[in-house]
């Protein structure tokens, strides 16, 4: 919970006279509130948002997700086999676009745009998974090693950046059976691909429709 002393953008933006929208992840009311029954004092709509599209708590099934529209909670439609959320929430922002653009060609705006990658639970959209398959086989150490490599040779971290010591409540791949090593990998590959399609699904038409 974030006490009102602490004004969000939105609410800034929004005395201000401009559209605010938010889509996606909301997490910022408490689980007692999320229901029907409210409040709503601290729901999108009561911090500053005239559009909300998303869910209230940490995380939300992909395929069967607990969406709220505005200000009330509604059943998304599965009739499509290939339902996805992020699929959903990003057509939906730009669905919010078009009509403010409709409206007023003109007119600012604010749209806060929160996918839940990477956070569990892991169900990347379908295709992703495939792209990821044997990328962690060798296992988390080695892995961490060639991140830090990778990440001084793009420019992310400076030279002479030295990787930090593996977390005691993680074991080393090395002492691990052929067993808990396969399982291990499989649990790693459905979280790789997230933010993999969430980067892609943002880099949507939509910057051309609110221009």
């Amino acid at each position: 919970m974030i006490p009102r002393s602490n004004g969000f953008l939105s609410e800034i933006l929004q005395k201000k006279g401009d559209a605010t929208m938010a889509v996606g992840k909301w997490h910022l009311s408490s689980a007692t509130s999320q229901s029907e029954a409210g409040p709503r004092s601290d729901w999108p709509l009561g911090r500053g948002y005239d559009r909300f599209y998303g869910f209230l708590g940490a995380e939300t099934d992909q395929f069967t997700p607990d969406v709220v529209v505005d200000n009330h909670h509604v059943s998304v439609a599965q009739e499509d086999p290939d339902y996805h959320f992020l699929r959903d929430m990003t057509d939906q922002s730009i669905l919010m676009l078009r009509d403010l653009r409709s409206a007023d060609p003109v007119k600012p705006f604010f749209m806060y745009w929160c996918s839940s990658a990477a956070h569990g639970p892991h169900q990347p959209l379908p295709g992703y998974v495939e792209r990821y398959a044997g990328r962690f086989d060798e296992g988390w150490d080695v892995y961490r090693e060639r991140a830090v490599a990778r990440q001084i040779e793009l420019g992310i971290a400076p030279e002479g950046t030295r990787l930090s010591a593996r977390p005691d409540v993680v074991s080393a791949w090395a002492g691990l059976s052929p067993e808990q090593r396969r399982l291990c990998a499989r649990q790693i590959t459905p979280r790789a691909p997230r933010p993999t399609a969430t980067r892609r699904r943002s880099a949507s038409p939509a910057s051309s429709i609110a221009s």
